[in-house]
């Protein structure tokens, strides 16, 4: 049976929750459709090595320059004229405007619009993701909260909107954390991209709090700088944290869930997201997370139930929150509870590409 031609554009591959969930579901996509992916910038051969080389080879990058993104756009707009795809999924702003290009030039081409957040960060990315929710034929996305966020700016959207889980992984088939034990060094974790949004500043105060009160918290931060590298350097040289908060690169993927069985706790006190990858597989494990309620935090976890949740809108409410922090830290018994409630509530999650290849096979 001939196999019906998918074409796939993102950014990048590059350390993030959607470039490692597509990473994921290559293998499955190769198997089961004629697949290009297109990348708007380079490749990271780290996160694609553990690919076979023919699903390698499906993987094409046009390079990329914020001055020459019209350059850009055109070059892979003839890449997907001359693959002529039957299904284009197109992920973040710039992939939508390549997607729109391509649909109104090849209107028989079904166009799926994939949105991965609650906000738009920049006029670019507003400009092209609602062009492409417009012009789309499906519009994917990785949450209920983003759905919801699309359904109330874009009322055209409905009713063609679909959620796709980015969960790379089905969850373990036992959870391994343990609950921090008395005068026992109690280790965080920050896992993903450094930039503004993510609030890293914030988690470092936490550690500070901690360690005033007599506790031995420490942080690694995991990620790849984002545009906010420096802030993070200068503030942890100003809490006095350099022998306790270690600033790291980037993380291999295929390690975090080892890494995730050498922490307490993670910690993501973003002021937006979306599905947030690094929370919802943290808790696959069982691993405890210190989150802001954003995005689609809220829809699959409760505070002290499967959460904490930190509540970042005013000082008051920044204090109150560290106390409750301060409480599970101390208390094995409610650390525990914790932790085995957020377990089963992802025991049976579907993976992204189940959910992906549901999708495109319903069309």
């Amino acid at each position: 049976m001939t196999k019906r031609k998918l074409a796939y554009v993102l950014h990048d591959i590059s350390l993030g929750g959607v470039e490692v969930a597509l990473v994921s579901a290559i293998p499955r996509l190769f198997r089961e459709f004629e697949l290009r992916v297109i990348c708007l910038g380079p490749i990271d051969p780290s996160l694609v090595h553990q690919l076979s080389p023919a699903e390698r080879a499906v993987l094409v990058s046009v390079p990329y320059h914020p001055a020459r993104l019209a350059l850009t756009v055109a070059s892979a707009v003839r890449l997907l004229l001359h693959f002529n795809p039957e299904l284009m999924v197109c992920s973040l702003w710039r992939a939508s405007a390549v997607g729109f290009v391509v649909k109104k030039l090849r209107k028989k081409i079904r166009f799926f619009a994939f949105v991965h957040n609650t906000t738009f960060f920049h006029p670019l990315d507003r400009l092209f993701t609602g062009i492409a929710i417009r012009n789309a034929d499906f519009i994917l996305t990785d949450s209920q909260a983003t759905r919801r966020f699309v359904m109330s700016n874009f009322a055209c959207a409905a009713p063609n909107v679909m959620v796709v889980s980015l969960l790379t992984h089905p969850s373990p088939d036992h959870r391994t954390m343990t609950p921090p034990r008395p005068n026992q060094e109690i280790r965080f974790l920050f896992l993903g991209r450094v930039n503004e949004t993510k609030n890293i500043p914030l988690a470092i105060d936490a550690i500070r709090y901690l360690r005033d009160r007599g506790l031995t918290a420490t942080l690694d931060i995991y990620g790849t700088d984002d545009g906010g590298w420096e802030a993070v350097v200068n503030h942890i040289a100003h809490r006095r944290l350099q022998e306790v908060v270690q600033l790291k690169d980037g993380l291999d993927p295929a390690l975090r869930f080892t890494i995730f069985q050498q922490y307490s706790f993670l910690i993501q006190l973003s002021r937006a997201e979306g599905m947030a990858m690094s929370v919802a597989e943290a808790m696959q494990h069982g691993l405890v997370c210190v989150v802001t309620p954003v995005g689609e935090i809220p829809n699959y976890s409760m505070d002290l139930d499967s959460a904490i949740f930190i509540n970042i809108g005013s000082p008051d409410d920044w204090e109150e929150s560290l106390r409750k922090l301060e409480n599970v830290v101390k208390n094995p018994l409610l650390y525990e509870a914790i932790s085995k409630s957020c377990y089963h509530n992802f025991k049976e999650a579907e993976t992204y590409a189940d959910t992906l290849v549901t999708c495109l096979d319903a069309i």
